[in-house]
């Protein structure tokens, strides 16, 4: 579901459905980023299950899509879909989130064991799945969500790990790191890390990046 904001009256419009083709149902946008096109249309990431597909009997089993989308100014409608990215682990793949630098974007999305990325030259269809790592080893983000920044031509990732005195945070959900993606690899580099908020002893894995005005 969306709502349009009406810059002049200082309100929001009631809530309206995208309307989804195909077999897919509980479909949700909920904690991704998405990419404004110049163009006005919208890509939009978005997580679905499909009917009876589930690794473990009695959970979910989630994949994530881009669709592109055309915006009126008051309607969103769907032009086209890509490709849909699953794996076989619990729950699947879910929460995408999406940032362009130039013309290539980047796909991060959550996953119950680990993150994981992907790259594409169209912001529709990607590259296969990466597991999130550091430049030498493990990254150590799991259950929880990873978002981007992008300051230039240089390309951050937000996210939450093991290994950082943190067991007693609720999946390790603080403190929040920032730190450089490499564009060539999609590896994080280590070095450049930093606290971008801290542990406190509340869990922040739920949470968004915005550019300010």
């Amino acid at each position: 579901m969306y709502s349009v904001f009406d810059a002049a009256a200082g309100r929001w419009s009631l809530p309206e459905i995208l309307g989804m083709p195909g077999e897919s149902f509980n479909s949700s946008a909920g904690c991704t980023q998405r990419v404004d096109l110049e163009n006005g249309e919208i890509l939009l990431p978005v997580y679905f299950m499909k009917q009876g597909k589930s690794v473990v009997p009695g959970e979910n089993f989630y994949e994530s899509v881009m669709v592109r989308c055309s915006f009126s100014g008051e309607r969103m409608r769907v032009l086209e879909i890509g490709a849909p990215l699953g794996i076989d682990s619990p729950r699947g793949l879910y929460e995408p989130s999406l940032i362009r630098i130039g013309s290539d974007f980047y796909l991060t999305m959550r996953n119950d064991r680990c993150g994981y990325v992907a790259h594409s030259r169209d912001g529709l269809n990607f590259t296969p799945l990466r597991e999130w790592l550091f430049d030498d080893g493990e990254l150590g983000s799991w259950n929880t969500q990873q978002h981007w920044i992008a300051l230039g031509e240089r390309l951050y990732l937000v996210y939450t790990r093991r290994g950082a005195g943190n067991d007693h945070i609720f999946r390790n959900r603080a403190p929040l790191f920032i730190a450089e993606v490499d564009r060539e690899t999609l590896r994080v580099i280590r070095s450049s890390e930093r606290v971008a908020v801290p542990e406190r002893g509340a869990r922040l894995g739920n949470f968004g990046c915005v550019r300010g005005q």
